[in-house]
């Protein structure tokens, strides 16, 4: 099948027209989208009695993101803890869980039974550094 090259370049030249006749597409107020100014953290390293309430992971850094897929954390004032992570295995995902006593032996050392991690706070949000990653937790409400 040949084309007549003036067919062709009709049809280019109503095709050209037609994306001209698009408006700009005003949008109203409240339908556009807003750019947020990127947050500006303020970590200070976590004191003796700074936590208590459940904690829910916001962002899983280093390897410890290739096993874990979410982690939580509730941190009672009387010095227990609880977690459970959501971690990848052979047989697909499954929770782990574990429980025992947290301390803060000095600022920004957190204690997790025998684990340790670096720890700081920024509002409600916890930083916990590990040997094979960080996370980023965040204080969410008991419901």
């Amino acid at each position: 099948m040949s084309v007549d090259p003036r067919s062709a370049l009709v049809l280019v030249g109503a095709a050209a027209l037609l994306g001209a006749c698009a408006g700009s597409g005003t949008l109203a107020p409240d339908a556009r989208v807003r750019a947020e100014a990127p947050r500006v953290e303020h970590w200070q390293p976590l004191g003796a009695n700074a936590l208590d309430g459940l904690y829910e992971s916001e962002s899983i850094e280093g390897a410890v993101a290739a096993a874990l897929w979410k982690v939580e954390y509730h941190f009672d004032a009387r010095g227990a803890f609880s977690g459970a992570a959501l971690a990848f295995g052979d047989d697909g995902p499954a929770f782990q869980t574990l429980g025992g006593a947290w301390s803060v032996p000095e600022p920004g050392r957190l204690l997790l039974g025998a684990d340790e991690a670096r720890a700081a706070l920024d509002g409600d949000r916890l930083r916990l550094e590990l040997e094979g990653g960080t996370l980023i937790l965040r204080r969410e409400a008991l419901r």
